[in-house]
């Protein structure tokens, strides 16, 4: 038993003295808005720029992020280095809202299918999200009495498009009611729409054109009720 307590002993210094420069990062938490702040540890083939597209120091980029109104956006170079790129959240919306709808498709939990086309004339909210991140959890919960308002009106329809399993999905909404339009396997929706940060709200008039991205509002509610009036009436 004495040796059995001394090995754990062992390893548990062994961890504590591990060398946490030899760490990888991943960029997994860029996607979770609760995440404000880049990773203090990094690879030496990973650069930071400002949204100037100069290059800036790790610690720099740590306190423009904090401020909240920014995020981070990877790109990978064909020589396999990493760009981490500061951009503004208020142009991130407006390059959002200035793009043509594009053409795409997806199916909800029940199977039914939707298009651009086949939204053409209604007021649509897509509301990207994945059930890890806290943020977009609580935004999903706290905007569904809105949706509840607009559910029976048949010249509006809103959409949570998940990056989820249709399985992970499910169990996450099992037990309460909702008054989305889930969908499950997003991700390459998301990037289709060109979106770097969830939760994303994208608001589209009946002529398909994309009137309002909401990125971290903190009126999120208020802004999305607000146009969707506007545009209903």
């Amino acid at each position: 038993m004495k040796y059995f307590n001394y090995t754990i002993l062992l390893l548990l210094i062994l961890s504590a003295c591990k060398d946490p420069s030899k760490e990888k990062i991943t960029f997994e938490d860029i996607k979770d808005s609760s995440h404000r702040a880049a990773p203090t540890k990094i690879e030496e083939n990973i650069t930071f720029f400002d949204t100037q597209n100069k290059i800036i120091s790790t610690d720099k980029f740590n306190q423009l992020l904090a401020e909240g109104l920014y995020l981070s956006e990877q790109k990978q170079k064909i020589d396999g280095s990493e760009e981490v790129h500061l951009v503004s959240i208020k142009e991130h919306a407006k390059k959002l809202e200035a793009q043509p709808l594009p053409d795409f498709e997806l199916s909800n939990l029940r199977g039914e299918r939707y298009t651009k086309q086949s939204l053409a004339g209604k007021v649509t909210i897509l509301s990207f999200w994945f059930t890890a991140s806290h943020i977009c959890t609580k935004d999903i919960q706290d905007l569904n009495a809105l949706a509840k308002k607009y559910a029976n009106n048949k010249n509006c329809i809103w959409i949570a498009p998940a990056l989820d399993s249709p399985a992970n999905l499910s169990r996450f909404l099992r037990g309460k009611s909702w008054n989305f339009d889930f969908a499950a396997d997003q991700e390459l929706l998301a990037l289709k729409f060109g979106i770097i940060t969830y939760p994303t709200h994208l608001i589209i008039d009946k002529q398909g054109n994309i009137s309002k991205a909401v990125i971290r509002h903190p009126k999120t509610n208020e802004v999305v009720e607000q146009t969707i009036q506007n545009l209903l009436s």
